[in-house]
């Protein structure tokens, strides 16, 4: 009778086993039938962000594998195509151009940086896309099609400050790294420690990945304040508190950007200094209890996880909650439902703004302790509501702010070094010279004046009525023909032909209008603008060489020049215009304008 019990026991367990193993089999059938929904992750792998960023596409892909074991999304199976932005922005643009256009993902996960989110994000606005953004930022903005999943600097930044004016002390030293994340914040940080009346002892910043910290080091000794105020991004951490370490400096760290992650690698270089997150591992709450063993049985025992591996989860499944309601992948279509969604997570509830695309979340400061976990010193009593733009200015004024340092970096999200600006200048320096050549140019002074002392001088009356067509006027037209065609239009072409970092290359008559071009300008009248006013002088000339700017004409980064054309006897018969790109010296994304 046993032999007989545990015959029917052993034949039910195989039963059980192939109806299960065929459960299986179905389920991927099934997906093989239905599809898979393909998802963009982008992240840096190399480069000095990949310190940070490795883990949170392990975060990301986490949350990815639990779906599809759970049965996938619509019934389809989703499937992450991984991308390297490798630590540089521009290459972030690209790679999010390449998932979207080439890969046909449905969604894009990623960006740490705050410089590569802008990269990216003109790129997810022109194709009406989705991006998912998983880490601390300065705020200051607000798309549509990006999900902002981590804290703005209302829910970290000020609370950290405020928290630190209580405890730490009221003297600030400010440092981060030079892109805009930690230009932002520490300008936010200006504003809240000056409407308090407390001090600034100074500020100082790193290019993304400089080891070289020696001379900032000196300046926090020489500056004694009570607490510094860390947003480096990266591995330059790593050299930032050994070198803290190696000088005897005991000054309260309060850091923006370092988590257990980074702590794990610092060792006992960051023990005892504070960072402010929303999520540290250390929380008890059964949320957290329940994901820390899970993850670590997929990743390892030794592995920790910090906000943004935690944002960048929590992403994931905000994305596929909108996705079943809306029944579709499409990004307009979970967009359309992406703010109804909260969700209880190891952090705490968390629910996405209907208005702004920010998440409500709590803040939390903590302190590193020995084992490398963070001791949670203070959060607050609730979730905070995400404010992009702080009240010390106005939305205007802020934007205003990020367009000038947006401008006095040539077009970059993070500062590219005073060897590229100086390199820039010097090739302005360069083509004046050979603009000059240009402007003396016997045969092209000869055009000039045969082309103005054949035509009248053009009357308010015309000058309006050609700028009125001038945006749509056929390259057919009689005045369009005469600009562009002809001797001088043709030693313009050939001197741009010689010299192709000439971008765009024009002459006026000594009243304002164009007279020849290379190409179509922007505007037929030029004696409105105030470089032309300059460089005209009244009749008397004046060479000029502009700042690094954004030509909306040319459409690149290039550097302006002016010079006025003189006949024989030295007399300024019209005015010439250059404009000088410096993309090659560093390939610029001009996608920022």
């Amino acid at each position: 009778m046993p032999d007989k019990k545990r015959f029917y026991l052993l034949g039910a367990v195989v039963l059980l086993a192939m109806l299960l193993a065929g459960l299986l089999l179905r389920s991927q059938q099934s997906f093989e039938k239905s599809g898979v929904i393909r998802i963009g992750i982008l992240h840096s792998l190399s480069g000095t962000m990949a310190f940070s960023e490795a883990s949170v596409v392990d975060a990301t892909l986490f949350a990815i594998e639990e779906i599809n074991a759970s049965g996938g999304l619509l019934g389809k199976r989703i499937e992450p195509v991984i991308a390297d932005g490798k630590s540089d922005w521009p290459t972030f643009a690209r790679e999010a151009e390449r998932l979207i256009a080439q890969e046909k993902v449905d969604v894009l996960f990623g960006c740490w940086t705050s410089a590569s989110r802008k990269a990216v994000k003109p790129v997810v606005e022109k194709h009406r896309h989705l991006l998912f953004n998983p880490v601390q930022h300065e705020g200051l903005e607000s798309s549509p099609h990006i999900i902002y999943g981590g804290q703005s600097a209302n829910q970290q930044v000020i609370p950290a400050v405020n928290w630190s004016l209580q405890y730490l002390g009221r003297r600030f030293y400010l440092i981060g790294s030079d892109y805009v994340f930690p230009r932002a914040v520490n300008a936010i940080v200006r504003d809240q420690l000056r409407a308090v009346q407390a001090e600034i002892a100074g500020e100082s910043y790193l290019p993304l990945g400089s080891r070289d910290v020696a001379a900032l080091v000196a300046d926090i000794r020489a500056s004694r304040p009570d607490v510094i105020i860390n947003s480096i991004n990266g591995d330059s951490n790593i050299a930032f508190f050994k070198a803290l370490r190696s000088a005897g400096i005991t000054t309260p760290v309060m850091s923006f950007s370092i988590s257990e992650v980074e702590v794990q690698q610092l060792g006992d270089l960051a023990e005892g200094s504070y960072a402010a997150w929303s999520y540290f591992q250390s929380l008890k709450n059964p949320e957290n209890a329940a994901f820390v063993p899970r993850f670590r049985e997929r990743f390892g025992a030794g592995r920790v996880i910090n906000d943004p591996m935690m944002t960048a989860y929590v992403n994931v499944w905000l994305w596929a909650q909108s996705v079943r309601q809306a029944g579709s992948s499409d990004p307009q279509a979970v967009l359309g439902q992406i703010g109804k969604q909260k969700r209880l997570t190891p952090a705490g509830m968390v629910q996405v703004d209907h208005q702004n695309h920010h998440l409500w979340k709590k803040s939390r400061i903590g302190r590193v302790m020995a084992n490398g976990q963070f001791d949670v010193v203070w959060e607050s009593e609730q979730a905070i509501e995400p404010v992009p733009f702080p009240s010390s200015r106005t939305p205007a004024e802020w934007t205003n702010w990020l367009q000038r340092l947006y401008t006095s970096w040539a077009g970059h999200w993070q500062n590219p070094g005073e060897n590229y600006l100086a390199a820039a200048r010097r090739q302005g320096a360069e083509g004046m010279v050979r603009l000059a050549k240009l402007a003396e140019n016997p045969e092209l002074v000869a055009a000039l004046l045969a082309a103005t002392g054949t035509r009248k001088p053009f009357s308010k009356h015309e000058i309006a009525t050609i700028e009125e067509r001038w945006a749509t006027m056929p390259a057919s037209d009689a005045l369009m023909q005469s600009l562009l065609n002809g001797k001088g239009a043709g030693l313009l072409k050939s001197f741009q032909k010689q010299y192709p970092d000439f971008a765009e290359i024009f002459v006026t008559d000594v009243g304002g209008a164009n007279v020849f071009m290379a190409g179509k300008t922007s505007d037929f009248y030029q004696a409105d603008e105030q470089w032309w006013v300059d460089t005209y002088a009244s009749g008397s000339g004046a060479s000029g060489q502009g700042e690094i700017e954004y030509d909306d004409s040319a459409g690149l980064w290039s550097i302006p020049l002016y010079r006025p054309v003189r006949d024989a006897k030295g007399k300024v018969v019209g005015v010439m215009k250059a404009v000088l790109s410096v993309e090659s010296i560093v390939p610029l994304t001009g996608a920022g304008k």
